[in-house]
């Protein structure tokens, strides 16, 4: 029993590590640190573009980056919206791949994951005019 309990103390911890961050395509702005669903003050709310919530200091496996509903389709004509460097990152939409969409440009990657990148997630989201690229 008291392993059990020892056990259920280790995993509980272990997924209070993880940390919830956010990006709003609509209301976001890349000079906020990610780490609310809306802007509180200061420098504190969801980053805007895809690229700069993947870049966000401190974001480690385990961790979710929500994306709220809109179109996250920033970045060049001819490059990727955002590249996951991050192993066991979850990238998931708020409310669904009806509303949430990373629009790439034709014949780029919307999404790019880096192939040291292993056990990454995305869910709830609509790829349009690229994809996740090949052996992604």
């Amino acid at each position: 029993m008291k392993r059990l309990l020892c056990l259920c103390l280790v995993l509980t911890g272990f997924s209070a590590l993880a940390t919830d961050w956010y990006a709003d395509a609509d209301h976001g702005n890349d000079l906020w640190d990610g780490t609310s669903s809306a802007f509180v003050s200061g420098t504190i709310g969801p980053k805007k573009t895809l690229q700069a919530a993947l870049d966000i200091e401190g974001l480690k496996s385990g961790d979710t980056l929500w994306l709220l509903p809109g179109d996250y389709n920033d970045g060049a004509a001819d490059s990727c919206r955002g590249l996951v460097t991050v192993s066991g990152l979850k990238v998931k939409s708020t409310d669904g791949a009806d509303v949430t969409f990373v629009t790439g440009a034709s014949g780029t990657r919307c999404v790019g994951i880096d192939e040291s990148a292993t056990g990454v997630i995305l869910d709830g989201l609509t790829l349009r005019n690229g994809g996740a690229g090949a052996g992604n």
